[in-house]
């Protein structure tokens, strides 16, 4: 703060003279030049002469000191130099250059093996975490392969054009039997005989649901009715179930129902032309029905229907009835044409011992068309 030195009076009034207010004025406003040192700024300088001196700490600044007259430097027009910024210390191993962009440009073969390198780690994680989920689930089943168990029902769900009979024959083995319906009535009706005890069934543990589960999804591919069968073991959902009743369900995806194929052969003097059709679970019980129709050079004209279907639901028994006919020329050794017309029943079989059939077939042969020059031979 500037303030007014006592070496310097303001100007002085004449002796023995009043002045007037306007001489006062004047005198009372009139500037006067006082000396005032000049502000000295101080504080922590940084050193900025090599990279190595800004790694040290500075040094503590003195003690802040008020200037008096005696200490004061000398007045001057300019102030002191400002200090420069401290040097940024870059990290190890970057470059910097002042007044240049640096630019990390990456190969496209390097970016593509980062992302290669990302995804291989994400799948062997992924792949190493179901793992464990299966080793997990692999574990509490065999300790409960042996736990008492009861088959309550067996659902299936996709199975829209296939009858429920026919599964039914396929689900019976798996279940307890039910009682028939006079159970009640043959067993308080007093003229009729006791009714015999029932048959003592197998005790069913997880074991062995488990392999029925493997044996009913088997017999339902083996029918070539579904593309895909989901087979699980559920907790019953019926008021009646008990605590160790179970049910099986099947969520099955059906196969396409129509199969429509041409083709054309050409070789050897000879053309065909050959159309097949088929209709795969045409009556809801596994049943195929198939036609071939085929047009050639030799072969006039060739015709076949066939129906084949399984026996009590069975997957390795099957009954086949078919009719064909057919008009083939000879003419290029026999000189002549044949027509044969019939039908053939089949049964099939599969067993331990082979395979067996049982066939009848009736045909009606019938040669014609004799050319002119045909020898008597």
């Amino acid at each position: 703060m500037a303030t007014q030195s006592p070496s310097s009076p303001l100007p002085s009034r004449p002796n023995n003279q009043r002045e007037s207010p306007a001489q006062y004025a004047q005198r009372a406003f009139t500037p006067v030049h006082i000396d005032t040192p000049q502000p000295v700024i101080r504080g922590p300088l940084v050193s900025t002469t090599s990279p190595s001196s800004s790694s040290t700490s500075p040094p503590p600044p003195p003690p802040m000191t008020t200037p008096t007259s005696d200490t004061a430097p000398p007045a001057t027009d300019s102030l002191p130099p400002p200090s420069p910024p401290p040097e940024l210390v870059p990290p190890q191993g970057e470059v910097t250059a002042a007044g240049v962009d640096v630019d990390i440009v990456i190969a496209d073969d390097d970016r593509n093996n980062a992302d290669q390198w990302h995804r291989d780690r994400i799948e062997r994680k992924m792949r190493g975490e179901y793992e464990r989920a299966g080793r997990h689930l692999a574990e509490i089943v065999h300790d409960n392969l042996d736990t008492p168990l009861h088959l309550n029902a067996i659902r299936i769900f996709g199975a829209k054009s296939t009858r429920p009979s026919f599964l039914s024959r396929i689900f019976a083995p798996y279940l307890s039997p039910l009682p028939p319906p006079s159970f009640l009535s043959s067993s308080f009706s007093p003229s009729s005989s006791p009714a015999p005890p029932p048959q003592p069934q197998p005790q069913q543990t997880l074991r062995t649901l488990l392999q029925a589960t493997r044996d009913l999804s088997s017999t339902l591919e083996h029918f070539d009715l579904f593309r895909g069968v989901d087979a699980t073991i559920e907790r019953s959902d019926s008021v009646l179930a008990e605590r160790d009743d179970v049910e099986i369900v099947l969520r099955v995806v059906e196969a396409p129902k129509y199969f429509l194929r041409t083709a054309t052969d050409v070789g050897d003097g000879e053309g065909n032309a050959t159309g097949t059709a088929k209709i795969r679970n045409a009556f809801g019980g596994a049943e195929t029905i198939e036609g071939n129709v085929s047009f050639g050079t030799r072969t006039k004209s060739a015709f076949q229907l066939r129906l084949d279907t399984p026996v009590n639901s069975s997957t390795t028994t099957h009954a086949d009835l078919s009719i064909f006919s057919a008009q083939r020329d000879l003419g290029f050794f026999a000189s002549c044409h044949e027509a044969t017309r019939g039908t053939m029943a089949r049964l099939r079989t599969l067993t331990p011992f082979g395979a067996h059939e049982v066939a009848y077939e009736a045909v009606l042969r019938q040669i014609g068309d004799i050319a002119p020059n045909a020898s008597m031979s």
